[in-house]
């Protein structure tokens, strides 16, 4: 990877195939994927799909690796230009897909562009003080929130009375 100058990139993996299934290994038979592979995506909070292969198609080793040369799991590929396509084969035959692995090295083509990502958080209160209300806007700009927006909203509703008398 360092001669292949992989360590100075940064690194996109979709998700990764697990297969499904039982299979049959030196302590005995499992569900796949192994606990252990499940685990190691777990903890690093890593995507995960099955498939339609009844196979073990991602070992605790190789998702070791995969969790730690990645800088971020996409769903799709990011936008670049390919440079270069590699291709692996394993040693398994499916008879549903190939058993290989492609790696894409590319261009970035985001144009430099400033991108951000935003989450508005929106909420209707009542029955509140003035001074929660404050207070929950100087916290909320120390935790760095971009914009907080304070509306004062009136509301009215026509509340119905029963009768007592009409119940029966």
């Amino acid at each position: 990877m360092e001669n292949l100058n992989f360590l100075n990139m940064k690194v996109y993996s979709t998700p990764v195939a697990v297969g499904g299934g039982l299979f049959k290994f030196s302590h005995g038979t499992v569900s796949s994927p192994a606990p252990a592979t499940v685990e190691i995506l777990r903890s690093k909070g890593f995507p995960m799909i099955g498939g339609s292969v009844k196979s073990e198609l991602a070992t605790p080793t190789g998702v070791s690796l995969l969790v730690n040369l990645v800088h971020e799991g996409v769903r799709f590929y990011p936008l670049m230009k390919p440079t270069a396509i590699g291709y692996g084969a394993g040693t398994k035959d499916f008879a549903e897909m190939p058993n290989v692995l492609r790696i894409v090295l590319g261009e970035s083509l985001d144009y430099q562009l400033l991108r951000d990502e935003i989450f508005v958080l929106e909420t209707n209160l009542d029955d509140m003080t003035g001074e929660i209300i404050g207070h929950t806007i100087d916290r909320l700009l120390r935790e760095e929130a971009r914009d907080v927006s304070v509306i004062p909203m009136f509301t009215a509703c026509r509340a119905r009375t029963l009768h007592l008398s009409s119940w029966r």
